[in-house]
């Protein structure tokens, strides 16, 4: 019997931690790039400058949010889910043991991948990974 997964991709733990240690670096450029942008008055999430920012800025992006762009398209490419820009919260799609799809959870500040949750659960019901 095939299961329909939500995700093509899913890690194992280790590929996880593998992939977190080559990739912790852009998670953490990801973070640094929104917050530029979020300086200058720029919405990243909508692509637009703010009403606030009083940048007369027409067809003009700021080359922060390209390189946003890039950076979230080589994380997309890599499987990691970005759950929070500004938080450096991403999301490794997993199989536990009895089939159940859910993410192996990562935030900027903690040193290793610690916690998992259900897909539908969030950051609010993240598990220890002895629970997993």
């Amino acid at each position: 019997m095939k299961l329909d997964y939500l995700h093509h991709r899913h890690f194992t733990v280790a590929e996880a931690l593998q992939t977190l240690y080559v990739k912790h670096s852009l998670i953490e450029r990801m973070q640094q790039l929104a917050k530029t942008l979020s300086q200058i008055g720029f919405d990243y999430l909508l692509g637009e400058y703010t009403e606030e920012s009083g940048a007369e800025t027409e067809n003009f992006l700021p080359p922060e949010f390209e390189m946003l762009l890039q950076v979230l398209a080589n994380l997309d490419a890599a499987g990691i889910i970005v759950k929070g820009i500004e938080e450096g919260l991403v999301d490794f799609p997993h199989l536990r043991a009895d089939g159940e799809e859910v993410y192996l959870c990562y935030q900027m500040g903690e040193d290793t991948i610690h916690f998992w949750h259900p897909l539908n659960g969030g950051y609010a019901g993240r598990k220890p990974l002895s629970e997993l």
